[in-house]
């Protein structure tokens, strides 16, 4: 509980409750364990009252009857109260994208362009853990104009990468993909350990003096899968 006074006096009292954006295909959630594993082990990091997996999961079957494709928005508040918004959501076709078989490239791939500032470390733990507080996201992408197609990369006062602000990335480097390490501050995206634990992305942190304007880049999270980036820096 003190984390997350802590946290209230950083944002001046602002109220955030813990988020999962869950996709829906008009039979099942994908990911739907990983979804629930790191709401578990948010709400254990800040001290919260102890989600109880099994209610969550009956709500969200409950939510979804005679719904199509869907995205979900789940919230968990501090005392335990759930709420579940339902928006149609077309599915991709192809959530693996470059690591699947049968490969299928839908649009052209997202401008991703690098912040002009850090972000703040004082944030971190909103930073490594998915919330409803989203300012210094919303920030960046006003900052950098971010529109449809398009994302901002970013990354800590120490230089290394982190990630997009609705994304999780890897750069090719050494016949390899690498995405950055935890360490640095980037969400533990479900669709991000999925990757790992297929093997189709290893973890290292990546400098921001590394990057090279114009090169290609993966983007994905557990409702877009994985697609192509170009970075702009």
């Amino acid at each position: 509980m003190k984390k997350t006074e802590k946290l209230n006096n950083i944002i001046q009292g602002r109220t955030w409750e813990l988020l999962e954006t869950i996709l829906y295909d008009g039979k099942d959630f994908f990911l739907l364990e990983k979804h629930m594993q790191r709401l578990v082990k948010s709400s254990m990091d800040f001290g919260w009252k102890t989600v109880d997996i099994e209610i969550v999961k009956k709500e969200l079957w409950n939510s979804v009857t005679r719904c199509k494709s869907s995205k979900v928005r789940l919230t968990i508040a501090q005392n335990g109260t759930i709420n579940i918004e339902i928006s149609p959501f077309i599915l991709p076709k192809n959530l693996f994208g470059v690591f699947s078989k049968n490969e299928q490239q839908e649009t052209k791939p997202w401008k991703v362009y690098l912040d002009t500032i850090p972000m703040n470390d004082a944030l971190r733990p909103f930073f490594c853990h998915k919330t409803t507080y989203r300012d210094p996201y919303e920030t960046s992408r006003k900052r950098l104009k971010i529109g449809e197609a398009m994302e901002v990369l970013l990354y800590n006062q120490h230089g290394y990468v982190m990630e997009g602000s609705i994304c999780n990335v890897a750069f090719f480097r050494d016949h390899q993909w690498i995405t950055p390490s935890l360490k640095e501050g980037c969400l533990p995206g479900v669709m991000r350990e999925t990757l790992l634990e297929r093997g189709h992305i290893v973890e290292r942190p990546i400098q921001v003096s590394e990057l090279v304007n114009g090169e290609r880049l993966l983007l994905f999270n557990s409702l877009r899968g994985c697609f192509n980036g170009i970075l702009y820096c």
